[in-house]
């Protein structure tokens, strides 16, 4: 999973107060990949919170999670997102006291852009807004 980043709204013609104000919306992406014995599937999730702490991951997480089939137990974290957004203790408390779900532990990728799936996936949601 990873942030695919923040991004202004634009309309396709702006008056020009518009255009060079502060006013534009703005709308945070984050991009899940899960892997599962019978299926992989991607997710992008938009929201208006630009945040990136771990409350705002797992608000993006909810309706991923709701979507998986209920036998699921245990879940694995792979990023190469920053310690304070998933490799943290509040990342393992969540999903123990909120969803019922074990995280054994959080891997993590090397910090350099676009080598994991997760990013694939941010390249291909960026495309699609261009």
């Amino acid at each position: 999973m990873d942030f695919l980043g923040n991004y202004c709204t634009k309309y396709s013609q702006e008056i020009q107060a518009y255009h060079f104000g502060g006013s534009r919306l703005q709308l945070s992406l984050h991009t899940v990949v899960v892997y599962t014995k019978s299926f992989t599937k991607s997710y992008c999730t938009v929201s208006q919170n630009t945040s990136h702490s771990p409350a705002a991951i797992w608000v993006h997480l909810q309706s991923i999670l709701k979507s998986l089939p209920p036998h699921i137990t245990c879940i694995n974290f792979v990023s190469d997102g920053p310690v304070t957004q998933y490799r943290n203790e509040t990342m393992f408390h969540i999903p123990a006291s909120r969803f019922h779900l074990e995280v054994p532990n959080v891997d993590k990728f090397s910090l350099n852009f676009s080598e994991s799936t997760p990013d694939g996936v941010s390249a291909t949601c960026y495309l699609q807004m261009l």
